[in-house]
């Protein structure tokens, strides 16, 4: 996934590099219109009583966005528009750390059987990493308006718009202490690449102010993360700062 995500980029920043040669004699269309947008954010969850209030998120919980827009301008004098749509593609990765072992419910006389629980992991035992992992191919979709279009850079931008979501990669990673069946404290290091009853697909508002190349950013899932009635009723959200160039 390390390696997709760089190649990604390379593509976004070889793609956005064609698209200003292409349009260096144009005044208008050389101006910067947020044609690739990265993300730095915090990640987290909107929590429904489903989930036992020991479990908790971490503060260092993080999520990397990388988007190539199309900035088209709306009305006739296309050059002075303040407001434009912009469709795009690009990916979406969220890293959650918490205090609880994902894990499905074998217990045939437990409300949730079959389902994706969050085991509590005791303060007793030494952990050094538990991660649950996701990564999206997502299209991002915004209306935006301009102070002074015409002007490079020197403009306070505002974005609302909606993100869809495809799971490509979901994985659980865990490195520290366990209690196994005859009580012994182990030392152990997993990593789950399948996620059962994960949704596939995710939606969801999202709002970008600022000024310039780098802006305020906010996204919040409609959508759960897990399929309906097969685990908690989990809605990712992340907050942070975009750099918007090319």
């Amino acid at each position: 996934m390390r390696n997709l995500i760089i190649v990604f980029i390379s593509i976004l920043l070889l793609g956005s590099g064609l698209m200003a040669q292409d349009t260096a004699d144009d005044s208008f269309n050389s101006i910067s219109r947020d044609r690739v947008i990265l993300e730095l954010n915090y990640a987290g969850w909107d929590q429904n009583p489903q989930m036992p209030d020991s479990i908790s998120t971490r503060w260092y919980n993080r999520s990397f966005n990388a988007y190539m827009m199309w900035d088209i301008p709306l009305g006739e004098q296309k050059e002075k528009s303040r407001f434009a749509f912009a469709p795009g593609l690009g990916f979406s990765n969220h890293n959650i750390y918490s205090n609880g072992r994902i894990d499905r419910d074998r217990d045939e006389e437990s409300e949730t059987y079959n389902q994706i629980i969050f085991r509590l992991i005791p303060d007793s035992l030494d952990v050094r990493n538990n991660k649950l992992a996701t990564t999206y191919l997502e299209a991002p979709f915004e209306f935006r308006f301009r102070s002074k279009p015409d002007k490079l850079s020197n403009s306070w931008k505002v974005a609302i718009g909606m993100r869809v979501g495809y799971l490509l990669v979901a994985n659980a990673k865990y490195r520290g202490q366990e209690v196994n069946i005859h009580g012994e404290i182990n030392s152990v290091k997993t990593k789950d690449l399948v996620i059962p009853n994960i949704s596939r697909f995710r939606f969801g508002p999202s709002l970008r102010i600022g000024y310039g190349n780098v802006s305020l950013v906010g996204y919040m899932s409609l959508s759960s993360l897990f399929e309906r009635n097969l685990g908690p009723d989990i809605k990712p959200f992340s907050i942070g700062i975009s750099f918007n160039s090319f």
